[in-house]
């Protein structure tokens, strides 16, 4: 079978986010993990940003010097044969221009998806001034061919947006380090309030449209899985919360994102009403339209090595003549405690679930378990119940 090419890869991968069934994602940290994923018969590999930086002795928050991150991407992608989305957090970028590199660079390493989000690096080594008011008119130029303000370019239904988000001074949730690891897994399983500020809106619409643009300079319909933590952002009230996802949802959305991530949404309620309004104005992907992300999709997104775009072609036009019909908005759920089944998300209407940092955590848990039992009992039962036979896990990588 011949192998995919990128472009491929990349049709498929956004496909996937418009089936009939969530795209369910069991996110891998290493090359051995995501072999597992893909032999177990799932159709798309996810990586943890969280988990790859822990595997490999930092911890998450952008900490992971940028080069391991790329190796580790590309170890990933080199091990499957199906698309791999990559979470790259924030980009390890303080403003578009390095953004635009790091697309690149993941793009390189075989990704053809990225979780982008809007939460501000606490390293900082990755601190910045922020946005000059000209890097974002260049931004937003360079996507629409206009010379006006960001706000302006999204219509006058967004020109509040520039400051809907008020800024973050709450603090990240940490359970005592001397607390016994039960009752911080409880304490972890409550709803969660994260401490980092985000991104002016503005700011982050243009981080958007600088992937969007540097994907399509390297020939390929990146999926842009937008995060937005802003319905768990400390220090805002509920409903103003509500609000903020709401509106920077659409507005990412706007900006050429493919998807929307919400990590701590699990309330089937508010799941049913972000679905809902994003779906209501939501444009998806349509060959017909005049959107420049749509107008790309008819050009480098679907021409083939060889020039020709027929497979490509009809491979964008299933997913279209399908989300024609139903018109739902991609959105993203962390699977996690309190959250709905996927068989009642895919009732809700949700497109994707991923699983983060749970797996290599479970794993965590089990080598903890192990080390507890050798410690105590001295027996083995944590060791052998559902281990993978060493010829089944060694036989993922002789091909």
């Amino acid at each position: 079978m011949t192998p995919l090419t990128p472009a491929q890869k990349a049709a498929r991968l956004l496909e996937l986010h418009h089936a009939s069934q969530p795209l369910v994602l069991i996110n891998a940290w290493d090359a051995a993990s995501a072999a597992m994923v893909e032999h177990c018969g799932l159709p798309a590999i996810a990586t943890s940003s969280a988990a790859m930086a822990n595997a490999l002795g930092f911890p998450d928050g952008q900490y992971l010097p940028w080069a391991d991150m790329l190796d580790a991407v590309a170890r990933v992608c080199r091990a499957v044969k199906v698309p791999v989305t990559a979470d790259i957090e924030s980009g390890f970028a303080s403003n578009v221009t390095a953004l635009e590199t790091s697309i690149q660079q993941i793009i390189d390493a075989g990704a053809v998806g990225v979780n982008l989000e809007d939460v501000m690096s606490a390293n900082p080594a990755l601190e910045d001034d922020g946005l000059q008011s000209d890097d974002l008119q260049n931004a937003d130029a360079k996507s629409t061919g206009s010379k006006k303000p960001v706000s302006e370019n999204r219509g006058s239904e967004n020109a509040d947006l520039q400051n809907a988000v008020p800024e973050n001074r709450g603090p990240a949730n940490t359970a005592p380090q001397n607390a016994d690891h039960k009752t911080a897994a409880a304490k972890n399983a409550a709803f969660v309030r994260h401490g980092s500020p985000l991104f002016p809106l503005p700011v982050q619409i243009a981080r958007i449209q600088a992937a969007r643009r540097a994907a399509h300079a390297a020939g390929i319909h990146l999926v842009i899985n937008a995060r937005t933590d802003a319905y768990w952002q400390a220090g805002v009230e509920p409903a103003e919360a509500m609000r903020n996802t709401l509106e920077r949802g659409k507005a990412y959305l706007t900006a050429g994102a493919d998807c929307i991530f919400i990590p701590g949404l699990r309330h089937p309620d508010h799941i049913k009403t972000v679905i809902d309004h994003l779906s209501a104005a939501y444009l998806p992907a349509d060959l017909s339209t005049s959107d420049p992300r749509n107008k790309d999709l008819r050009t480098n997104d679907l021409r083939l090595n060889d020039g020709t775009t027929n497979d490509l072609r009809s491979v964008h036009q299933d997913a279209v003549h399908q989300d024609a019909v139903h018109r739902v908005a991609p959105v993203n759920i962390l699977a996690g405690p309190g959250v709905p089944s996927i068989p009642e998300l895919a009732k809700l209407g949700v497109k994707r679930v991923s699983y983060g940092s749970g797996p290599h955590r479970a794993a965590m848990g089990l080598l903890r378990r192990m080390a507890e039992e050798a410690r105590t009992s001295g027996t083995f039962k944590a060791l052998t119940e559902g281990a993978v036979p060493y010829e089944e896990i060694n036989g993922l990588f002789q091909r």
